[in-house]
């Protein structure tokens, strides 16, 4: 299929793309935030895929990867993390980490990023149950965590997270972690009730601390589907639940 002008479709879209991307990512310098930091580093790897001839990939990760690690010289022991809080999308900073390791192989990024996701990790799953951070006040650091409300962007960044933290690292034991997270949507969470909706095929906006919130969001759905991608893309299944069934 070609386009008015001459480009297939296909070609012309992602030459917008790259427009757009390159326009937007000179403001990255500005950005203070570690999650946009994190989610900088996440795309450049997506964009090295389609791109990979670009000889800017490597500096500009490694640029915005030493920022981001900057961030992290106030952890102690007991606080593994780039901040004294921990609000939403947290497991997205570790897999910044473990990305920006496999493209430039600077060990420093996968130590920090093991660090930072099992310190993650013991705060969020107890026997067996994911435990996300509630948006009713988050997590400070030496002040009790909010359990409610339960978000599935959280559970669905633990599952990408875990999965690429196996890759980079080779332990199955986060091909647990990712089980644990997925299974929050299935029914194993505080309050025991399914946020995945096998009817509608759609998922509730989370969980609070009277059940469920009835609405299905598309950003809930898109959260659970790139998830369960993530767990079909690996070629053991680890689910106990048949994926094909739900």
């Amino acid at each position: 299929m070609q386009s008015r002008n001459g480009f297939s479709s296909t070609r012309g879209r992602k030459l917008l793309a790259k427009e757009l991307f390159d326009r937007g990512f000179k403001w990255v310098s500005n950005f203070t935030s570690p999650r946009a930091k994190a989610l900088t580093i996440i795309g450049l790897q997506h964009y090295n895929k389609v791109f990979p001839d670009d000889n800017n990939l490597l500096r500009n990760t490694r640029r915005v990867t030493d920022q981001l690690c900057e961030s992290v010289q106030q952890a102690t022991p007991e606080w593994r993390w780039f901040e004294p809080y921990l609000t939403y999308e947290n497991a997205r900073l570790s897999q910044a980490l473990f990305k920006a390791y496999t493209s430039t192989k600077i060990d420093a990024y996968r130590k920090i990023g093991e660090a930072s996701f099992n310190f993650l990790i013991k705060n969020q799953i107890s026997d067996d149950v994911f435990y996300p951070f509630g948006n009713r006040g988050w997590y400070e650091k030496n002040y009790v965590k909010a359990l409610y409300d339960q978000q599935p962007v959280e559970a669905a960044c633990m599952v990408e997270t875990a999965i690429t933290a196996f890759h980079v690292l080779g332990d199955e034991r986060y091909l647990e972690v990712a089980r644990v997270a997925f299974d929050w949507f299935l029914g194993k969470n505080s309050q025991i009730v399914w946020v995945y909706d096998p009817r509608t095929v759609g998922c509730y906006d989370g969980v609070t601390p009277q059940g469920v919130n009835l609405n299905q969001g598309a950003e809930s759905t898109i959260c659970y589907l790139l998830a369960r991608l993530e767990l079909e893309n690996i070629s053991n299944p680890i689910n106990s639940k048949s994926l094909t069934d739900l």
